[in-house]
């Protein structure tokens, strides 16, 4: 059997900022007999050709096949196996963030990376932010609410502010609060066209968090000329005519027929403002809220080296703490506003 390197890591590892890996014996591809409780069980792991070639070795296997086989009369038996499984993935995926990212063929989405879960209590969120914690906890579980009203099960976002004012970071930490994997999805891509767009942002499963960033960067605005005025015509979105993404599309996706229910969507821009067809982009029912960061003042930036040195008189950092005081300038302290 193959050996796989374990990338999980427990609660206190992750509190603690550290990761530890370790080797677990996994079964190769061929068939292999286990048993699961007194049940013998047939495993066979496979790889379907036809989706090989689509397949991108850095971001996890999406092309294989696993078949099992129980031998036993009683259905309830894959129940408890199914389960087992499931509650094994959760325990080892709750200290962590998934990201995915479109696999650039269809309308399917690749694994990318795990992230630590990063607590809102880190942060130095603007108030509105704070606000908008209580309003996902509410949406997420008000399913049946939306259905009995009528309205589309959905919600949406915008962060706006200069790079480095902790866009990221704070949508790392809705994640993290809720448990809930990020979709991140660029507009610029030149694979882009209409009809992936609508078919990636539906596919986008419920209890999510999808991510379009820099949206202002991404809508190209078209210029046309008469003979009287000059009318301003914003048609076309990310790499332009090579992408094939109209607005309409754009439009649709995120808050049309087409749109998908259930997640949460956040858009970024540096500056919304610039943004050509905003009463459109961000009408009510598109956007639910937006939320303004800008850099930290001093009274902020006080409160969290308080924050920071807080954490380090806690007996489990004190050997770290010594260390930075120790090396001064050799080794860097983490400096990051959000």
């Amino acid at each position: 059997m193959p050996i796989s390197i374990r990338d999980e890591v427990s609660e206190e590892e992750a509190k603690r900022g550290e990761a530890a890996f370790g080797s677990d014996f996994v079964p190769g591809f061929g068939s292999h007999y286990m048993k699961f409780g007194n049940t013998r069980l047939w495993i066979t792991r496979s790889i379907d050709n036809s989706k090989q070639y689509k397949s991108a070795s850095s971001m996890g296997r999406e092309d294989e096949v696993l078949q099992l086989v129980f031998f036993s009369r009683d259905r309830n038996v894959v129940h408890t196996f199914m389960e087992e499984v499931r509650a094994s993935w959760e325990e080892q995926s709750k200290c962590t963030v998934r990201l995915y990212l479109p696999n650039g063929w269809d309308t399917r989405w690749e694994f990318l990376a795990k992230r630590l879960r990063r607590p809102l209590s880190t942060l130095n969120l603007p108030r509105t932010t704070m606000a908008m914690v209580e309003e996902a906890k509410l949406f997420l579980r008000s399913r049946e609410l939306y259905m009995s009203l009528g309205v589309p099960w959905r919600c949406g976002y915008l962060f706006e502010g200069a790079p480095g004012t902790g866009k990221r970071s704070c949508i790392l930490g809705l994640a993290s609060e809720f448990y809930l994997p990020i979709y991140l999805l660029s507009l610029q891509s030149k694979e882009l066209d209409d009809a992936l767009l609508i078919g990636l942002i539906n596919s986008v499963p419920p209890k999510s968090l999808l991510v379009i960033e820099d949206l202002e960067t991404a809508i190209k605005t078209l210029s046309t000329t008469s003979s009287s005025l000059q009318n301003t015509l914003s048609t076309e979105v990310g790499g332009g005519r090579d992408a094939g993404v109209s607005l309409s599309a754009l439009l649709n996706a995120m808050d049309g027929i087409a749109s998908s229910e259930g997640r949460l969507l956040i858009i970024t821009a540096n500056d919304a403002s610039r943004l050509s067809s905003r009463d459109a982009l961000l009408r009510p029912g598109c956007i639910d809220r937006r939320a303004s960061f800008v850099p930290l003042d001093s009274d902020s930036m006080k409160e969290m080296m308080q924050s920071f040195h807080s954490k380090l008189a806690e007996p489990s950092l004190q050997s770290v703490f010594a260390l930075w005081k120790h090396e001064g300038s050799h080794t860097a302290a983490p400096t990051s506003p959000a």
